[in-house]
């Protein structure tokens, strides 16, 4: 059986209701509602946790996050990435020529998610030569000072050196990816970031329903001053939507042309989201750190592999390594083999010393602090999450408190 070719695309901030395929009333995604009607598609894919460093870390080492997500000093992600193997690795050992393409500092080289690429672009580094030095630098200045906003930290960087460097729309490095495919040996991996559907939802001119941007640069300014809990006119709320939905539409367009500029390497997609967005859903925006549905249920779409169905049971993003191993043969090509099996999913965020787990079971979902808070959401009648039910069934919270032990046994007993 000749190994295929892998194409592994990662959204950034896109919520799983705002897609087409997913009952969206907007058509946001006409690319991936293609890929999605030919394919395989998940209901309820849930992200490891609600941010990118995070949810990254558990796609690619098929573990949940050690690190505080308030940890925004490259360091801690790097040694925790280094102890572990990851899918770029692992297929590289397999033969596979790997590359990246992230515009996102968060998931660059700096953060140790370049282990196992052969080529890794994160336009900040240069191999430890004075730019790299200078972004290292300024990574370090802005944590330090409690300044760990990716807009931010964007801001920053530019305002210290007056480029463009990162953030950037996905047209301006398309044409890097298609030579570094173009001259890559077969069989390849390729991981691309997109930065574009990340607020401030700042796409290019004829993507903007709005001409007015005022309200989105106030909506950047003033959200992490207030850990996005932002009290928004009609008028406001709006802008930001419609923001939000243009950025989508804009990135959903690279999916149509990738998939046709590489139509001759016939590569298997996968298609997902690295978490979701808050959009005042529960009084904030952005992505902070929540474990409601808005935050981690995320499309998921496998296409050109053979399969054209929908899975309903929950599915965490933490098995994609899982099933990329089971694609180029090294586990078992079959629902135990490739993660698709397990009934439940199970996402965790560690912030500032609060660790918190949210565990996904058929139409349950089950919210557990390290303060003892408690929340039970029955999603069939309760979609919105309004409806905290734990007092009501006290065997089922027992169920799902056991996931969670099991969970947190398995991992103390892999550091053993």
């Amino acid at each position: 059986m000749s190994r295929r070719n892998i194409v592994m695309v990662t959204f950034d901030s896109l919520r799983a209701d705002h897609c087409g395929f997913m009952g969206y009333e907007r058509n946001t995604t006409p690319n991936l509602d293609k890929m999605a009607e030919e394919g395989l598609y998940f209901e309820n894919a849930i992200a490891p946790g609600p941010g990118t460093p995070v949810s990254i870390f558990g796609s690619f080492t098929g573990e949940l996050s050690p690190v505080d997500i308030k940890e925004m000093r490259p360091k801690p992600w790097e040694n925790a990435i280094r102890r572990r193997e990851t899918i770029a690795q692992l297929l590289s050992e397999k033969g596979y020529t790997t590359g990246a393409f992230t515009p996102n500092p968060f998931a660059s080289s700096f953060f140790g998610f370049d282990k196992g690429f052969d080529y890794f672009q994160d336009f900040m580094s240069d191999k430890d030569g004075p730019l790299d030095k200078l972004y290292r630098g300024i990574l370090d200045r802005f944590t330090k000072t409690g300044r760990t906003g990716l807009t931010s930290i964007i801001r920053g960087v530019r305002n210290i050196l007056k480029e463009e460097e990162i953030f950037k729309p996905w047209e301006d490095y398309y044409d890097d990816i298609l030579d570094w495919i173009d001259n890559a040996d077969e069989p390849f991996f390729l991981w691309v970031l997109l930065l574009d559907t990340h607020h401030p939802y700042l796409g290019p001119p004829h993507f903007q329903e709005n001409e007015n941007q005022l309200p989105l640069y106030f909506f950047s300014w003033n959200g992490p001053k207030n850990d996005w809990k932002l009290e928004l006119d009609q008028d406001k709320q709006k802008k930001i939507l419609d923001a939000y939905d243009d950025s989508i539409l804009y990135a959903d367009e690279f999916l149509g042309e990738l998939r046709s500029d590489l139509a001759e390497y016939d590569p298997v997609f996968i298609v997902h989201s690295d978490h979701g967005e808050g959009l005042g859903d529960h009084g904030f925006y952005a992505h902070p750190p929540s474990l409601y549905e808005e935050i981690i249920r995320v499309p998921l779409v496998i296409w050109n592999f053979g399969l054209n169905e929908s899975k309903k049971d929950p599915f965490s993003t933490v098995n994609l390594s899982r099933f990329i191993e089971s694609i180029v043969g090294n586990k078992d090509n079959t629902a135990n083999g490739n993660g698709l099996d397990r009934k439940w999913a199970i996402s965790e965020v560690l912030s500032e010393g609060n660790r918190k787990f949210g565990v996904r079971l058929g139409n349950w979902k089950y919210i557990k602090e390290k303060n003892g808070e408690e929340q039970l959401f029955n999603l069939d009648q309760d979609p919105k999450e309004r409806n905290n039910v734990v007092k009501e069934y006290n065997n089922l919270v027992e169920e799902l408190k056991e996931i969670i032990r099991l969970h947190t046994r398995n991992r103390e007993l892999e550091r053993i």
